[in-house]
């Protein structure tokens, strides 16, 4: 990216993208903060926790770095929690996914997800949404992907303490699209979702 077009970037209020080159961007490999999280036989939860414990102690300037240099690696981990949770609330383990990861054998087939666990997912989705914003709304980084999750988050039969913070991603993620994107349709269709999520919390509230 040309320093002309960063600069512009910058002046409309997203955070740079870091590239992988970057050296400060590959120091945080080592950084023993993020061992977890970078760690090839560690579970998506407890790489979504290290995350999560990172962004509690470090610097507005170190979290750009890693989830602008890293946000892959933390998409997919975001991913494959939300797919483990599933399993974990549908009893859908098979022995081998219980020997790839080990997170079964600890919490055991019946092992429950409660809200806490899902607000960690929603915090690092922020995480990325904030980090990654120009990525997001210039490159079309991992839109399909995150229309399907929040969408998947969205659902009518999961609990108020789940879509609505679910909703509150989905306004975000909108906001970065309608303020920067050309795709009206797209734009349109996001809000209607939004719309539609607040008739049905709406509803659930009413007596």
């Amino acid at each position: 990216m040309s320093t002309g077009s960063s600069n512009m970037l910058t002046s409309m209020g997203f955070t740079s993208t870091r590239s992988l080159d970057d050296p400060s961007v590959v120091s945080l490999m080592t950084d023993k903060r993020l061992t977890r999280f970078f760690s090839s036989d560690k579970s998506p939860r407890k790489k979504l926790r290290t995350a999560i414990e990172f962004c509690k102690n470090s610097e507005l300037e170190e979290r750009e770095r890693f989830f602008g240099g890293y946000k892959d690696e933390v998409w997919k981990t975001v991913v494959s929690t939300v797919e483990q949770y599933e399993k974990l609330k549908m009893d859908e383990w098979s022995n081998e996914d219980q020997g790839s990861t080990g997170f079964m054998s600890k919490f055991g087939l019946k092992k429950n997800i409660g809200v806490p666990d899902w607000l960690d997912v929603f915090k690092i989705i922020g995480e990325l949404f904030e980090h990654c914003a120009s990525s997001i709304a210039f490159n079309g980084w991992e839109n399909s992907g995150i229309l399907d999750l929040l969408q998947k988050l969205l659902h009518p039969q999961n609990m108020h303490s789940i879509r609505l913070p679910a909703l509150r991603l989905l306004l975000h993620y909108t906001t970065t699209l309608s303020d920067h994107s050309e795709s009206v349709d797209h734009i349109v269709l996001l809000k209607a979702s939004v719309l539609g999520g607040l008739e049905g919390l709406i509803d659930m509230s009413s007596p």
